[in-house]
């Protein structure tokens, strides 16, 4: 897993792309989730992606916009790891999920689309599917 993009210090807003890896490292184990895309997914049984893509804050709490990338050498394996990850990190309902991870505090994972397929090899020897969440996290 990759470090954080900068030190985890109290005063600074939480490496959220890090703690929904150590999070989803429940599912998969430390080896198959991380911020970028390993070279060997065709060889892979599964993995799991995390990519902050934007979001705002207000100075007290960030809002990150998240999308986790569920990676399988076929649709329904991919489609099942999706939807496990996002059980695991918003739970069910709209009102999303509190997480404790390191000593730091997501407020809530919500998620705000549900898995959707997006291609990711010409042969489709790896299927992806794709689920977008909102992380709030405070300093």
């Amino acid at each position: 897993m990759a470090a954080p993009y900068w030190p985890q210090t109290p005063e600074q807003f939480p490496d959220v792309e890090l703690l929904l890896c150590r999070i989803l490292e429940q599912l998969v184990g430390p080896d198959d989730v991380d911020t970028v895309a390993p070279d060997d997914l065709q060889v892979r049984k599964h993995f799991l992606r995390v990519v902050r893509v934007g979001g705002p804050n207000d100075g007290i709490t960030d809002f990150a916009a998240v999308e986790v990338d569920a990676f399988a050498p076929d649709r329904g394996a991919a489609i099942d790891l999706a939807g496990k990850s996002m059980q695991l990190l918003a739970g069910e309902g709209p009102n999303g999920r509190f997480h404790r991870v390191d000593g730091r505090v997501l407020d809530k994972v919500r998620a705000t689309r549900g898995p959707v397929e997006r291609p990711w090899s010409a042969t489709r020897s790896v299927r992806r599917f794709t689920a977008s969440y909102e992380v709030s996290a405070r300093r």
